[in-house]
């Protein structure tokens, strides 16, 4: 395999043909390990798609100059305006090679990047219009630019000279979803998996999708479909767990989270979110654990922070509870990261920050920090929030129900 992929390049780079040259003209390298010679040593390499500038032309040989100077053959190198075509089309006939493409990524960086490739494919497609490559390349570099119109109209495009090829509606489905068409994302992804149904990213990108319109059990169905194509694929697990939770089927969201962990042992929110369905279904020493891994990795998680101090203060195994170190992490959530809190729900840590305070005996600093925390909870008239200042007015503190 090593010495076909050679012999492609080889014949590639004799694409380039020899042309007039001037001194300061600007030429990339076309092939493999090109010699740069003084004399008859060979004093350096040329990577494909290094840009060199001419110092001197004699004949078929050019002297260059980058970190070494020295003599290289005209047929070596074409000029840097020819470089994106000539990259192009070696990619399309060597779809796999990727070499091509890395040398194609070197010349667009060394000449103006994402603006340059813009450029130049523009240039490309007023040439050959129909040329399926140059639109969605295009389209990849608008992406860069955050200029997402312009590339779901090249991707249409693409669509339009390749209806078969599924990989240009995920790609334009990815755009839209970045737009908020989420319906319409969908309908892409849906397209994309109609043309190749073991499509493992359009099925997690579409799982992702209906989570976030709260179709919850699609987004389970798009999601385990996505994982026994690719039992590995972490935002699948982590997309259905995500949906579980919010049918309150805890147990499989644990175990998904597990999975996302068995992945990435590193990721905080997995460790946040599996420590909520186990405080959901009353395992309140692995919820605790979990809470306090997510503080370990990310110690700005707030939202593990609140849910450590809210276990100490209301948990109902008493050998679990604390209240005094409750009272220690509440307060230094809302004296002390009032940068993270505002980001969060701050009514969140007001609240815990009373059930802490009722838990070591201080009612008046509960009732206060309850009635802020139901001042700021507008949004939804909680009626537990008004029961728990009735408790604390009474100086009782709240301990959750146990669960059966």
């Amino acid at each position: 395999m090593r010495l076909l992929i050679a012999a492609t390049i080889i014949c590639c780079s004799s694409l380039a043909t020899a042309q007039a040259y001037r001194v300061g003209d600007r030429v990339v390298v076309v092939t493999k390990d090109a010699p740069i010679k003084i004399g008859r040593d060979v004093v350096d390499r040329g990577a494909l798609g290094t840009a060199l500038t001419v110092t001197q032309v004699n004949g078929d040989w050019l002297r260059v100059s980058n970190q070494q100077t020295g003599w290289i053959e005209k047929t070596d190198v074409v000029a840097v305006d020819q470089a994106m075509e000539y990259f192009s089309k070696a990619i399309i006939k060597n779809p796999d090679n990727t070499d091509f493409v890395d040398a194609q990524a070197l010349v667009r960086d060394q000449n103006g990047g994402v603006s340059f490739a813009i450029e130049e494919f523009t240039k490309l497609i007023a040439k050959e219009p129909n040329e399926v490559y140059y639109r969605t390349e295009r389209a990849n570099a608008f992406i860069e630019k955050k200029e997402l119109l312009k590339a779901i109209d090249d991707f249409t495009q693409a669509i339009r000279l390749d209806p078969s090829e599924s990989q240009w509606y995920f790609r334009r489905a990815d755009c839209k979803a970045d737009m908020g068409d989420l319906k319409g994302a969908i309908a892409d992804d849906t397209e994309a998996i109609r043309l190749n149904s073991d499509y493992v990213d359009a099925l997690a990108h579409r799982g992702y999708l209906r989570l976030n319109l709260y179709d919850y059990k699609e987004a389970i169905a798009d999601s385990s479909r996505a994982i026994l194509l690719d039992p590995d694929y972490e935002m699948a697990y982590e997309n259905r767990g995500l949906s579980r939770m919010q049918l309150e089927d805890f147990a499989g969201a644990a175990a998904d989270y597990s999975e996302v962990l068995r992945i990435h042992p590193n990721y905080h929110q997995a460790f946040r979110n599996r420590a909520v369905c186990n405080d959901s279904m009353g395992n309140f020493k692995d919820a605790l654990a979990d809470f306090k891994k997510a503080v370990e990795i990310w110690p700005g998680d707030v939202a593990s922070s609140q849910g450590i101090a809210w276990l100490l203060a209301t948990c109902p195994e008493v050998n679990l509870r604390d209240p005094k170190k409750a009272v220690e992490i509440a307060e230094d959530l809302v004296r002390h990261r009032a940068e993270y809190i505002a980001l969060i729900d701050e009514w969140k840590s007001c609240e815990t920050m009373a059930a802490a305070y009722a838990a070591n005996g201080n009612f008046e600093g509960a009732i206060k920090w309850q009635t802020i925390a139901i001042e700021r909870a507008h949004f939804n008239d909680r009626p537990d929030f008004r029961a728990r200042l009735e408790l604390f007015k009474q100086h009782k503190p709240y301990v959750r129900p146990a669960k059966k």
